[in-house]
C-alpha cells in the first residue's frame, strides 16, 4: 500500500546527494535507480516494491542555485508545452520501466511524484504514460507548477496535487494557485504555516501527520485520489469526528432518495459565502445544506461563526477576508437564493 508519505519521502530525497538518498529510503520500497540529466539538470529517482509490483518516480523540484532550473521555470510561466527537463524525466520513466522487464519484474502500477517543478514534471510523465502505455499510473505532488495557464482541468487523469496553506491571508503556497493541473487540487490546511514561502517548503507537508495522519500515512493513494474527484475537503479525515461526519453523510443521503450516495463536501473558503439550510450538527460544527435536495453540504465550526444557529434555519454564512474574525450569519430566504455558493 503506497501512501502519501511514502511519496513525500521520495520527493525529500530527490533533493538529496545519492548517497543520502539510499541512506533515507522509502518505507516498503528499495531504491532502484538514480538519475541526472546536464543538459536540462533533472534529477530523479525510482523506487520499487517487489512485493505489490508499485513503482515510484520521483522528480526534483527548481534548485534556486542553477541556471537551468530557472529557465526551466521561466518557460513554464510562459507557456511552453514541453520543456528540456520534460522530456528528460519522460526519458527517465521510459528507462526505469524498461530495465524492470529486462529484470523480470511484473509493473503493477507507476506512480509518479515531485514538488514544485517536479510535480509538473510528474504530471508530464503520467499523461505520456497515460497516451503511450497500458500500465496503470497516478501521481501525488506537492504544490506543483502548473502544466497549463488555462482553467479548465483534465479531471480524467489519477492525478491529485496537494496544496499547503496556512489559517491566515497570504499563507496559500503561490507556485500551485496560478494555471491548471491535471486531476484534483486539495488543499491541507496547516495552522503552523504563516506564510506563502513557509507554505511552498516541501517539509511543511511533514505536519500532515499531526493534522492528517489518516490521509498521511493510513489510507492507499488510490483511495485518496477517486475520493478527491467527489470532495476538495480532506478534513473529514483529520478530524477526531471523521467517522462522525462519514455517518452522518449517509444518514443524510437516506433522509431523501434523491440525494445519491454521491454527497460533496464543500470546503468552507474566507472570502466567500454560503447559502442554505442546516440540517444537522456535531458537538463541534454545524451541516448546512447547500440548496433545495442539493448534493453539496458545508461543514461549519461552530465557534467560527458570531452566533449560534438552529437546525432549520435558513442562512447565509459569509466568512470575511480578514480571518481573523468571526463568519456572519444572516437570516435568507432560499427561494431567492440559485447558486449554491460564491
Amino acid at each position: 500500500m503506497t501512501n502519501i508519505k511514502n511519496l513525500l519521502d521520495a520527493s525529500k530525497n530527490t533533493y538529496q546527494y545519492q548517497a543520502q538518498a539510499k541512506e533515507n529510503g522509502v518505507k516498503d520500497f528499495a531504491l532502484f535507480s538514480t538519475t541526472f540529466d546536464e543538459k536540462s539538470n533533472h534529477s530523479g529517482l525510482a523506487y520499487i516494491n517487489e512485493s505489490s509490483g508499485e513503482v515510484i518516480v520521483a522528480h526534483r523540484g527548481t534548485d534556486f542555485t542553477k541556471v537551468k532550473d530557472i529557465v526551466t521555470d521561466l518557460k513554464i510561466v510562459m507557456n511552453w508545452k514541453e520543456t528540456k527537463a520534460d522530456i528528460s524525466a519522460v526519458k527517465f520513466t521510459d528507462s526505469v520501466i524498461d530495465d524492470l522487464i529486462d529484470q523480470g519484474f511484473d509493473i503493477k502500477k507507476v506512480i509518479q511524484t515531485g514538488h514544485s517543478l517536479g510535480g509538473r514534471l510528474a504530471q508530464h510523465c503520467l499523461k505520456t504514460l497515460n497516451e503511450t502505455s497500458d500500465y496503470k499510473a497516478e501521481s501525488i505532488t506537492f504544490n506543483s507548477a502548473r502544466v497549463s495557464t488555462h482553467d479548465t482541468q483534465d479531471k480524467e487523469f489519477d492525478h491529485l496535487n496537494l496544496r499547503a496553506k496556512g489559517n491566515g491571508v497570504f499563507t496559500t503556497d503561490l507556485v500551485t494557485s496560478f494555471g491548471s493541473h491535471l486531476g484534483e487540487t486539495v488543499d491541507i490546511i496547516l495552522p503552523e504555516i504563516k506564510n506563502f514561502i513557509q507554505a511552498h517548503k516541501l517539509t511543511s507537508f511533514e505536519l500532515m501527520e499531526e493534522h492528517y495522519k489518516k490521509v498521511f500515512s493510513e489510507i492507499p493513494i488510490s483511495e485518496l485520489i477517486q475520493l478527491s474527484k467527489k470532495s476538495n475537503d480532506f478534513a473529514l479525515l483529520s478530524s477526531s469526528l471523521e467517522i462522525e461526519k462519514t455517518d452522518l453523510l449517509k444518514n443524510i443521503s437516506q433522509m431523501n432518495t434523491d440525494l445519491t450516495k454521491d454527497a460533496n463536501i464543500v470546503s468552507t473558503q474566507i472570502g466567500k459565502s454560503y447559502k442554505g439550510e442546516i440540517i444537522a450538527e456535531t458537538p463541534k460544527e454545524y451541516v448546512q445544506q447547500l440548496g433545495e435536495n442539493s448534493k453539496y453540504f458545508a461543514f461549519h465550526v461552530k465557534s467560527n461563526l458570531n452566533k449560534p444557529v438552529n437546525l432549520g434555519d435558513k442562512v447565509q454564512i459569509s466568512y470575511p477576508k480578514d480571518s481573523s474574525k468571526k463568519a456572519s450569519v444572516e437570516q435568507i430566504s432560499l427561494s431567492s437564493s440559485k447558486t449554491k455558493s460564491r
